[in-house]
């Protein structure tokens, strides 16, 4: 299992799928330069409670007790939509799960040798990309439809969407927003756990900010590598400040430059600070970003932006 980022240290904790509990369940776990290797010859239910919330550690222990003998139950859960819709979609394949959404999820094992079987279920829309192409028509000042979006899981960008100045509407599932009148910074932003603001947009909200008046601290309270992206948008000429783990920004003027993706969501607000800046933009690495987005220079394109992918050339 590949590690990203680094997790701030108080936080690291929550990275390893409760680990508190691992011998209990009948599982063995071995983290070797990066790579964690786990095996389990009979896992049984137990009781498990996660040093911190992590949306990863649920999510492969909600699938791990799927597959053991007897109940799990999981405590200081994370309650993101994506922990939600996993247990749905286990559900639907006849997984028995209660709780998902709280801080507490309880889990049925198999009993016997029933398995899982198969089902139709509909994947859900992408809150973390709805919310990308919104803060990237604020930055640019765009006006964009949404259609999928799943509005009821994006209110903290929203709510932030209109305090910078955007407007929008929002009806059945489709959510149209105007920037035009985009124009002041919200003077302080911090990630948080759902329902809070998402880390995974920290780095388009940052590059939007750059385009606006006034002054933003950002308080990044979940992965310190999210801020590695700044030292590149400083390379367009962002006026930015990082100390620890807050960062300021403050309306710059973008000029085209060549940067590097640092990781999926930090390419991400490269490629919208670039749309914004004048100039002519480079890129590099955008496999990062590509793995995260689907079709994103052709959405991009189809929007009105003008990108060149190296190799279509």
């Amino acid at each position: 299992m590949p590690c990203r980022g680094r997790r701030l240290p108080d936080r690291k904790a929550a990275d390893g799928p409760a680990s508190e509990g691992n011998g209990a369940s009948g599982s063995r776990g071995l983290e070797e330069g990066g790579t964690i290797r786990a095996k389990a010859d009979h896992p049984k239910g137990a009781v498990l409670c996660f040093p911190k919330k992590s949306v990863g550690a649920t999510e492969n222990a909600v699938l791990f007790a799927v597959g053991a003998e007897g109940a799990t139950r999981l405590e200081h859960c994370a309650r993101e939509p994506e922990v939600v819709h996993l247990c749905r979609f286990l559900k639907a394949m006849g997984a028995e799960i209660t709780g998902e959404g709280t801080e507490q999820i309880t889990v049925y094992g198999r009993r016997g040798k029933r398995l899982l079987s198969g089902c139709r279920y509909r994947v859900p829309g992408d809150r973390i990309a709805a919310g990308t192409y919104l803060l990237m028509g604020a930055a640019t000042r765009g006006h964009l439809t949404l259609s999928g979006a799943p509005l009821d899981e994006m209110g903290a960008v929203l709510s932030l969407y209109q305090k910078i100045g955007g407007q929008y509407t929002r009806k059945s599932g489709t959510l149209v927003a105007d920037s035009k009148n985009v124009q002041h910074a919200v003077p302080y932003v911090e990630t948080e756990e759902y329902p809070g603001f998402p880390t995974d947009l920290q780095s388009l909200y940052l590059a939007a900010a750059m385009t606006l008046e006034g002054k933003s601290c950002i308080c990044e309270n979940v992965f310190e590598d999210r801020l590695r992206t700044a030292e590149e948008l400083q390379k367009m000429g962002g006026t930015l400040q990082i100390c620890g783990k807050w960062l300021t920004a403050e309306k710059s003027r973008l000029h085209g430059a060549e940067v590097v993706s640092q990781d999926l969501r930090g390419g991400a607000a490269l490629v919208s600070a670039a749309l914004a800046a004048e100039g002519f933009s480079t890129i590099r690495q955008t496999e990062l970003i590509e793995r995260g987005y689907e079709r994103f220079p052709e959405t991009l394109r189809e929007l009105g932006a003008k990108i060149i992918v190296e190799k279509e050339i």
